[in-house]
């Protein structure tokens, strides 16, 4: 069925409205930008805006459901068939952290939506996160299928385990990274393979 022009122009607006929320983000920050903001930069009225979302938060939402499918595209493409269960596994946390690097405002919307601070509670969003921490879980599900990881984990807490840890390095890298690097040498790449040795000391059968 072909999309109609109008249908076609609403979309094209729509998303118009959501890059300049995207940009004002960067310029001035998530708390400080206003609905007034994103008309005057998108160069709609806002009672356009109004039409399309009821509020700031729900243009929120749609940010932080642009970052999740970000994020699982680079999961996706992470994991390769060959792997066993606790090379996937590693190449879950690889992949955020990619996305932390590559798409540093991306992975601020997915912390917000963690830390609830705007209360977006989306139907989509949540089901995004869902569909994410379903493939963890599937994964670790394979890894103790194939001998990889220990038979008695709890795939659904370590899967969520392994978000929050992430998620707190990540947070502290993006505040502290730098003076961290300054007065010890330290580098993400440091992080990274001691983050996930130490993970593998857990979580691998012996």
């Amino acid at each position: 069925m072909s999309i109609s022009r109008r249908d076609r122009e609403k979309e094209v607006r729509r998303e118009e409205m959501i890059a300049a929320a995207e940009k004002l983000c960067s310029i001035k920050g998530i708390n400080s930008f206003t609905m007034d903001d994103v008309a005057r930069l998108s160069e709609f009225s806002k009672a356009t805006i109004y039409k399309y979302f009821d509020s700031k938060e729900e243009i929120l939402s749609e940010i932080n459901k642009k970052a999740i499918r970000k994020l699982e595209q680079i999961i996706t493409e992470n994991i390769k068939p060959e792997m066993n269960g606790y090379e996937k596994v590693k190449a879950f946390g690889s992949a955020y952290f990619e996305f932390a690097l590559k798409y540093e405002q991306y992975h601020e919307f997915v912390s917000i939506y963690e830390a609830d601070k705007y209360k977006i509670t989306g139907e989509d969003s949540l089901n995004n996160l869902y569909v994410l921490d379903s493939m963890m879980i599937k994964t670790i599900e394979e890894g103790i299928s194939d001998g990889t990881l220990r038979g008695d984990i709890k795939p659904e807490v370590l899967s969520k385990s392994i978000w929050a840890m992430t998620t707190g390095l990540l947070q502290m890298l993006r505040l502290r990274g730098d003076s961290i690097r300054e007065s010890y040498g330290i580098e993400l790449s440091d992080f990274y393979r001691e983050f996930y040795s130490t993970i593998k000391l857990g979580i691998c059968s012996k």
